[in-house]
């Protein structure tokens, strides 16, 4: 696999931030911020049609399209497929994670050269996605999809003068890399602001931020329609731009069946 498609399934893996912006971990019990989580969330459903490009320092060295589906299941639990759209020659490749009540989520990567799905689970949640420098452990933090570990209401702060919930995550999911993941999220729009990923050594590793021009107003909801993410070791940024979405359409369980995605569906 090329160096460019490494990098655009990098920041693939980041597209699945926006579907949930910060999705109701099960362990939030405090009230006010657990009615927020919950307000950031479509009722059952999202798709979106997205762009990005890969920046190193201020040339931009790549883009890609990419389809995004997004479902909460009767039993509260979210399922995402992110599948290429373009250019030709990776339309295709996709990713689907289905949560679970416990533990890990469930991840399944096709691959349309080799014409079948393959598992990802147990000690590969810190494995790379497709050669890049995103583990399926990031995208399921991003889903809000990992149960497992500690979580921690810190004091809300203040971002450019707008007050902001703050919340900390010390991961506990096998092989994770992660000591802790702090994430702030607007108290008044109740949407995503910043992620931050920290090394076992408390190093920063990850900046994600969501620039506040950029959230949009859906309904009652506020969604992001950016997101930038900075991968402070490498030294690059991925910048996405959501260019279309649909909040509840209705979309069939069948969709995120793991027999039918295996099949390039």
């Amino acid at each position: 696999m090329n160096t460019n498609l490494h990098r655009i399934l990098l920041g693939l893996v980041l597209l699945a931030a926006q579907a949930s912006a910060g999705a109701a971990n099960p362990q939030i019990e405090d009230p006010e911020l657990k009615a927020c989580m919950e307000r950031s969330l479509p009722q059952k459903a999202m798709t979106q049609k997205l762009t990005f490009s890969v920046f190193d320092g201020d040339e931009a060295i790549d883009s890609t399209s990419a389809d995004l589906l997004w479902k909460r299941g009767e039993d509260g639990l979210s399922k995402v497929i992110v599948r290429v759209t373009d250019p030709a020659d990776r339309a295709g490749i996709a990713v689907l994670a289905l949560e679970k009540p416990k533990g890990d989520p469930e991840f399944n990567v096709y691959m349309p050269e080799q014409r079948k799905a393959r598992r990802v689970a147990g000690r590969t949640i810190d494995a790379s996605m497709f050669g890049t420098d995103f583990s399926y452990e990031d995208f399921s933090h991003f889903q809000g999809m990992t149960t497992e570990g500690g979580f921690k209401r810190l004091d809300n702060e203040q971002i450019d003068g707008v007050e902001n919930f703050v919340v900390e995550v010390l991961p506990a999911s096998e092989g994770t890399k992660y000591s802790r993941i702090v994430t702030w999220v607007d108290k008044e729009r109740c949407a995503l602001t910043r992620m931050s990923f920290f090394a076992k050594n408390g190093t920063p590793l990850k900046e994600l931020e969501v620039p506040r021009d950029a959230l949009k107003q859906m309904g009652d909801r506020w969604v992001p329609h950016k997101i930038v993410l900075q991968d402070l070791k490498r030294g690059q940024r991925t910048e996405l731009v959501v260019k279309e979405i649909a909040i509840d359409p209705e979309l069939s369980d069948n969709t995120f069946s793991v027999t039918r995605f295996g099949a390039g569906k």
